[in-house]
């Protein structure tokens, strides 16, 4: 066996050849008295802060009692020189370590404090730096050296980014649901990196807009948002729908959404608009925007790809975030997704129906919809926003007032929407004189939608004339002299039916009534109305006597009904007629000239709607006509089968959009309305004072003129000349007055 001597040379020498070319190296072959393998543990834990006594019993399991001998041994053995310049050595050798991770942190940031980095750093720098590393070991190496210094793989651009949402944006506690500044919360390591980097912690003290309006500035230095932007970032509504005119800054705001929302961690976001094209302006914002941000790391920070195919572009972040440009058109894509929020790009363009498939993203994440655009009349996806109907926690259909859903009348959060004007002239960049100029080349409806916002009426509604002032509160004594009518559209699964007031001046809507109970029959739902409508007209302040008519529809009949009521004793109160059939060979469209006979009254203000203070349904009926008036302004007109009577909606003449209660409601308004415009509804004693006529009264004069002009034509007749009686015909026919033996016929000849 080797003696201590032996192995402590033997330890020296290794340890000499481990520190070859380290300014820690020791020159121990100069000494005379080498370090023992003992006595080098005994220098290492003196070096590590043990006391000599505590460092010989743990190194040399010395006992080391008081005042003993191996007390003062131990304690001169550690002022021994060789121990004193080993443990010397080790401490400085442990300060040059720390110095060298001081300077790594300070080149690489505090995100690498990982060993196995700083060590693999290490190694790669001496085989480049070596002149004894062959030449493709170091061509390796320096290869390896760029990776580790790329931007795009390096965890410490993190920093950028968390940097930005520590100022700007807003947490939220689970405990006490009180949402404050997240740069309240305290993050050493994200100061010092501010430090090392020189930047200015600030934030703390702005509310959550100004701290918004921050990170817009640093997006966008060349402008800010205008007043009607302002007004809508800072919105505390759960949805918004921004309309105006062109040039009212609909695309920049939404850009603006879309910077605030990328900028959290972990968000799925949907830009929507009817075609992947349309939302091209929205997408060079965003990216725009994004790279001022993220200057100069954008590319590292943020990856953007794009379909060539479908036209799909996906941003996705490294934080976690994603946005999506998904198209109207490519319905099948719309599904599967937990949303925080969809930007819809012109939503005027937006079919009515994609609504549904929106609303149900928002549920898991309690997302938003934000709309911004030039609405194309109050139709479409935009109508569907503005005019929403829906049910009550009682099951009653509601159709909401814009302003009843704003959060400062008392609105929850979960169904609050703030619906609101973009103003053109708000935009520092618009030039006013531009709005006299097309105040005079477009129409009344074209430059409000175009310049000012406002769906006043839809492209091809089937009732423009009727507005929003023809809904209003009907005096009793306008139904104290009104007679009624009431229109039924009966069907197994939806009954609605609508009683209307004609006092030959004014019709007025005055109750709805709508059930779409299955187990409820249609018998039942006439047994409903024959006992309520007396009691409507009564409570509207009329004469239920004077109820004197009623419409339905053919299909089904209801003529077997009609007859076991009256069997049962319940006859029906009032005369009963079906709803008009066409034929086709005379041309007669009689919903087209409903059509026409609505406008021209409501062109004088003649058709109107009661309003009572509530428009909640009790029960299946809805007391006045405010239900009915939103939805008659919301009727798209389209082509009708002229040659039959169809039961689809967009063969009936109109496109409608209620998901609650279809056209059934609508259908019994029209078939009253056209007892009305035929005269059916007779007023005895009441001379009519407005001209109800016929508005294709003039097109069928003329159709008949014609045909008798091509009848005298065939006929050789000149109408100009007085024509024959039918004796002087007869007449033509006797010789000389004598009729052949013929008496004549006439009653004055006997």
């Amino acid at each position: 066996m080797k003696s201590d001597e032996e192995n402590g040379s033997q330890e020296n020498e290794d340890l000499e050849e481990i520190l070859e070319g380290t300014p820690l190296k020791i020159e121990y072959a100069r000494r005379k008295k080498l370090i023992s393998p003992r006595e080098t543990h005994f220098a290492k834990l003196i070096a590590d802060g043990h006391g000599p006594i505590q460092a010989a019993r743990i190194a040399f399991l010395a006992r080391c009692e008081p005042n003993s001998p191996e007390v003062s041994k131990y304690e001169k053995l550690a002022r021994a020189p060789r121990i004193v310049e080993y443990v010397n050595s080790l401490k400085q050798r442990k300060i040059d370590q720390e110095a060298a991770k001081i300077d790594l942190h300070l080149e690489f940031g505090d995100m690498h404090k990982g060993k196995l980095r700083e060590y693999a750093f290490r190694v790669l720098e001496r085989q480049r730096d070596s002149d004894a590393t062959p030449a493709h070991q170091k061509f390796n190496a320096i290869k390896m050296l760029k990776s580790l210094h790329d931007p795009g793989k390096d965890v410490n651009l993190i920093w950028k980014w968390l940097d930005i949402a520590w100022r700007y944006q807003t947490a939220h506690c689970p405990s006490c649901h009180e949402s404050f500044p997240l740069s309240k919360v305290v993050n050493d390591n994200l100061g010092k990196w501010r430090d090392h980097n020189g930047i200015k912690a600030e934030g703390a003290t702005l509310t959550k807009f100004d701290r918004q309006l921050q990170l817009i500035k640093l997006a966008d230095r060349r402008r800010t948002p205008h007043p009607g932007q302002v007004k809508a970032l800072s919105a505390p509504e759960r949805h918004l729908v921004g309309l105006g005119g062109a040039r009212a800054g609909k695309s920049y705001l939404l850009a603006l959404f879309a910077v605030l929302l990328v900028c959290l961690p972990g968000v799925e976001i949907w830009l929507l608009g009817e075609t992947y094209d349309r939302t091209s302006k929205e997408v060079a914002y965003i990216k725009r925007f994004l790279q001022a941000i993220f200057y100069p790391h954008f590319d590292s920070l943020i990856r953007m790809t794009q379909d060539r195919k479908s036209g799909e572009m996906i941003l996705t972040t490294k934080w976690g975030s994603e946005l999506r440009v998904k198209s109207a058109k490519a319905k099948g894509s719309i599904t599967g997704h937990a949303l925080e929020a969809a930007l819809c790009a012109e939503p005027g363009w937006l079919p009515a129906d994609i609504y549904e498939e929106l609303r149900a993203r928002m549920s898991e994440r309690l997302g938003r919809i934000i709309a911004a655009g030039t609405p194309k009349g109050i139709g479409g996806f935009v109508g569907r926003l503005t005019n929403m109907s829906g049910r009550d926690e009682h099951g009653r259909i509601v159709r909401w007032k814009q302003e009843d859903r704003l959060i400062a009348n008392g609105c929850d959060w979960n169904v609050s929407m703030l619906v609101m004007q973009l103003d053109p002239a708000d935009n520092p960049e618009y030039v006013k004189g531009e709005l006299k100029a097309a105040r005079l080349e477009l129409t009344d409806e074209e430059y409000a939608s175009e310049f000012e916002g406002i769906g006043v009426s839809a492209e091809g509604a089937k009732f423009p004339l009727v507005k929003d002032h023809h809904l209003r509160v009907i005096p009793e004594s306008y139904f104290a002299r009104a007679y009624y009518v009431l229109g039924i559209d009966q069907g197994p699964t939806n009954f609605g039916a609508c009683l209307m007031a004609w006092d030959g001046q004014e019709i007025v809507t005055c109750w709805e009534f709508y059930n779409s109970d299955k187990l409820e029959t249609m018998q039942r739902n006439l047994i409903k109305l024959r006992k309520r409508t007396p009691q409507w007209i009564t409570a509207l302040g009329g004469n239920p006597d004077k109820w004197t008519l009623t419409i339905t529809d053919r299909a089904p009949e209801l003529v077997g009904i009609f007859h076991e009521l009256e069997q049962t004793g319940m006859p029906w109160p009032t005369d009963i007629v079906e709803r008009h059939q066409n034929n086709a060979q005379l041309g007669e469209n009689w919903r087209r000239e409903n059509q026409e006979y609505v406008n021209n009254m409501a062109r004088t203000d003649k058709i109107l709607f009661h309003s009572l203070d509530t428009n909640f349904a009790v029960d299946d009926e809805s007391p006045g006509g405010y239900q009915l008036h939103a939805q008659i302004m919301q009727t798209i007109d389209v082509l009708e089968d002229r040659d039959r009577e169809s039961k689809t909606d967009s063969l009936k003449g109109w496109q409608v959009s209620d998901p609650w209660r279809g056209d059934h409601v609508l259908d019994a308004w029209y078939l009253a309305l056209w007892t009305i415009h035929s005269q059916q509804l007779l007023i005895p004693h009441v001379a009519a004072t407005i001209d109800a006529s016929d508005p294709w009264a003039a097109h069928k004069e003329a159709f008949n003129k014609r045909l008798k002009d091509e009848d005298d034509r065939i006929l050789g007749r000149n109408r100009n000349v007085r024509q024959m009686t039918p004796q002087e015909q007869f007449q033509r026919l006797t010789t000389k007055g004598r009729t052949f033996g013929i008496r004549s016929w006439y009653p004055d000849e006997g």
